[in-house]
């Protein structure tokens, strides 16, 4: 199979991609978070790209959207490996811009950033839209949900996804993991090391309590 692969940066793509063209799959060298090494780039992430055909695969997210935040600041901006020149970019271009932006929030202008990144994605339906056919779809949730609903997700693509690739999946990203895992501890806010995974968390409470994204910030600054 060589998909073409439509998806949000964040959500595993690199991976995804690998296992269903049946590449060798192992983790990234440095802290063997992300695959971007296997360099299976056919990709884009418009999700509202076009024209569809039937090489096109969208990797789509009905929950979860939150770990597509943090995967891309972990993956991009804090353990990113020194040889993925391609992506090295990123973090720094995205901090500059940021910086800028939200320069009147001080040394809080990250959490204050991420706060309104989670909003917005949260807010915008292409991330939880399917593509139409001869397009087809995979949900990128599943990979959290547990190995039987990846393994089902995979067979839809005619991959035999066994119990091992899960497990050294899910334990090449245990860090993303655990820290996720604790954005539904109560008053953690200042449980976090880095301030993204703080506006993740505020943006989280903010949501469930039905708050606007500034009313989820004056909540935190009290």
């Amino acid at each position: 199979m060589n998909p073409f692969i439509i998806a949000p940066a964040g959500s595993n793509m690199s991976y995804i991609e690998g296992v269903l063209r049946g590449i060798k799959i192992t983790p990234g060298l440095f802290a063997g978070l992300s695959y971007h090494h296997l360099g299976v780039i056919n990709r884009t992430s418009d999700l509202n790209y076009t024209p569809i055909n039937d090489q096109c695969i969208k990797i789509y997210f009905n929950k979860f959207l939150e770990l597509i935040i943090l995967n891309w600041h972990y993956k991009l901006r804090v353990f990113v490996d020194p040889s993925d020149r391609e992506h090295l970019v990123f973090g720094p271009e995205w901090e500059q811009q940021q910086k800028e932006a939200w320069k009147y929030y001080g040394n809080d202008w990250e959490i204050r950033a991420v706060l309104r990144w989670l909003y917005s994605i949260y807010q915008d339906p292409s991330y939880g839209e399917k593509i139409k056919a001869p397009g087809r779809n995979f949900d990128g949730c599943c990979l959290y949900e547990g190995y039987e609903e990846s393994k089902r997700e995979f067979a839809n693509f005619g991959v035999d996804y066994t119990q091992q690739q899960y497990e050294s999946w899910r334990e090449s990203q245990k860090k993303i993991i655990s820290v996720w895992k604790d954005m539904d501890k109560p008053d953690f806010v200042n449980g976090f090391k880095y301030d993204f995974e703080k506006g993740v968390y505020i943006g989280l409470k903010g949501i469930k309590s039905r708050m606007t994204e500034e009313q989820a910030w004056e909540q935190y600054i009290k």
